[in-house]
């Protein structure tokens, strides 16, 4: 099993992969899980930009997810643009759904960065896909791009990740040119009184992703009666979370962690 500093929070043993490179949904999944019995899941989503990343990119994470009692299915997504990653979230959740370990009732999704975008659109929209949608208890974005037009607008100067491109490439155009295609990628477009509850992590030292995002999403969500929690990690920058130990990963996990055991 994982164990943890109670200082450092550094991993001393790592939680072998139950399974690797299995079929969920059709979706390629490596599987972290400590039960024997059926009990609550977490579908975990990687960034990248929607052109770039893999599954397993936070083990750790993974790990003191399975650890306190979470089957974790790490999925991998097809990098092309929208609406291809999420339609395979949504078959993803599907299959995890189906699997005799999970209650289908206790299904969280965890995202990073562009993964955040998916896990986000997934618990909220209503859009068409080869696969139902399932409603899953809760829902967890860390550094996610929420209002794609805006983010678009409002560009790091430098732009370090040619995130205005990344967008371009993955809707087909501009908010301009493109405008239905960002309207419907966009967690915001679709939150209502019915939302999961959510939880936004976001770096007060972001150089990708603004904190706004987290910002505007949660203020749609109180908005309209959604339950809804913000987490600002001070002086973190992008994917402070993929170090483990640091003091954004140890913040975000025991975050994570109080959430997903008070929803699930």
């Amino acid at each position: 099993h994982t164990r943890y500093g109670t200082v450092t929070g550094v991993q001393t043993c790592a939680l072998p992969i139950s399974e690797r490179d299995v079929r969920i949904g059709g979706i390629l999944a490596d599987v972290w899980t400590t039960r024997t019995d059926r009990g609550p899941a977490v579908v975990v989503v990687h960034g990248g930009s929607w052109r770039a990343g893999d599954k397993g990119e936070v083990p750790h994470v993974s790990a003191a997810l399975a650890e306190a009692g979470y089957t974790v299915f790490d999925i991998r997504y097809r990098l092309e643009p929208f609406p291809a990653g999420f339609e395979d979230l949504r078959c993803a959740i599907v299959g995890v759904a189906a699997d005799p370990r999970v209650d289908p009732a206790r299904i969280a999704l965890l995202g990073r960065s562009a993964g955040g975008e998916l896990v986000l659109l997934a618990a909220y929209a209503d859009l068409p896909s080869p696969c139902p949608k399932v409603p899953v208890a809760a829902v967890v974005g860390l550094y996610a791009p929420t209002d794609l037009a805006w983010a678009h607008e409002h560009p790091y100067v430098p732009d370090v990740v040619d995130g205005t491109a990344a967008l371009e490439q993955y809707l087909g155009g501009t908010p301009r040119t493109a405008a239905d295609r960002y309207t419907a990628a966009t967690p915001q477009t679709w939150v209502n009184a019915s939302s999961p509850p959510t939880l936004l992590i976001h770096g007060e030292a972001e150089r990708c992703v603004r904190p706004e995002n987290a910002e505007r999403l949660e203020s749609a969500l109180r908005a309209v009666g959604a339950p809804v929690e913000r987490l600002m990690v001070p002086l973190a920058d992008h994917g402070f979370d993929v170090r483990p130990g640091g003091l954004g990963e140890q913040l975000a996990r025991a975050r994570i962690l109080r959430f997903l055991h008070d929803k699930l």
